[in-house]
C-alpha cells in the first residue's frame, strides 16, 4: 500500500506504468538509458568500411539481433519483407546501390536476402568491431514488433548512424522522424522502403 518510485526508461514504460491498475498512483519518472559516449562514437565511414571489408561505393544497410533475421520480435521477417520492397524500387529506378550486413547470425548457407548481397557475420562480442560496423553503415534498419530502448539503436545513433524504425515502444524516445532517423507506422514495410529509398 506505500506508494514507490518507479523508473521507467522511456515514456512508452511509464505510460504503460501510469495506465497499470498496480503502478497508477505512484510516482512515475523517466531515466533513459546512459550510453558511454567515449567507447560510443563515430569512425570514418571509409576507414570502418576499409577495416571490416565492406564496398566503399554500396550503401550499406545494418540489421542486429541476437537471433540476426529469424528474431520475429526484432522484426527479421518484417526486414525481408521491407529489404524485398526496396530492392523492387531501386530496380525501377535502375539502382544496384545497397548492401546488407547482419549481426547476430552467421550464415555460410545463405549469404543473399531476395538478391539482395548480405554479409552475415555472426554474433559480436568485442565493442571495438561493433562500433566498426556502426559506423560502416548508411543506416541502421530497426523493424523491431514490440521494444522498449533497444542498445543496438543507441549504439547505432552514438556511432552517427541513422535509423528506420516502426513507431513501436520506446523506440520514439530516441528517434527524432526526419533528424537521426525515420519513424514509420508499425509495420508498414512499403513505407519504410520507400522511407529509406
Amino acid at each position: 500500500k506505500n506508494k514507490i518510485n518507479i523508473i521507467a526508461p522511456t515514456n512508452w514504460i511509464a505510460d504503460c506504468a501510469r495506465k497499470s491498475i498496480l503502478f497508477k498512483e505512484n510516482y512515475i519518472s523517466v531515466i533513459p538509458t546512459p550510453i558511454d559516449l567515449k567507447k560510443w562514437s563515430p569512425i570514418d565511414k571509409k576507414y570502418a568500411k576499409k577495416i571490416v571489408n565492406l564496398p566503399l561505393d554500396k550503401n550499406i544497410i545494418l540489421f542486429g539481433a541476437i537471433g540476426g533475421i529469424n528474431d520475429k520480435r526484432k522484426g527479421g521477417d518484417l526486414l525481408i519483407k521491407t529489404l524485398s520492397i526496396l530492392k523492387s524500387i531501386q530496380l525501377k529506378n535502375n539502382l544496384n546501390n545497397f548492401e546488407v550486413v547482419v549481426f547476430g547470425e552467421n550464415s555460410s548457407k545463405v549469404n543473399m536476402i531476395h538478391n539482395i548481397k548480405t554479409h552475415f557475420i555472426g554474433k559480436l562480442y568485442d565493442d571495438v568491431a561493433l562500433r566498426l560496423y556502426y559506423s560502416a553503415a548508411d543506416l541502421f534498419i530497426l523493424p523491431s514488433r514490440k521494444d522498449n530502448l533497444p542498445g543496438t539503436g543507441i549504439e547505432s545513433l552514438a556511432c552517427g548512424t541513422p535509423i528506420a524504425a516502426f513507431n513501436v515502444g520506446g523506440i520514439p524516445d530516441i528517434v527524432d522522424h526526419n533528424i537521426n532517423g525515420i519513424l514509420v507506422e508499425p509495420f508498414d514495410c512499403d513505407q519504410m522502403a520507400n522511407e529509406i529509398s
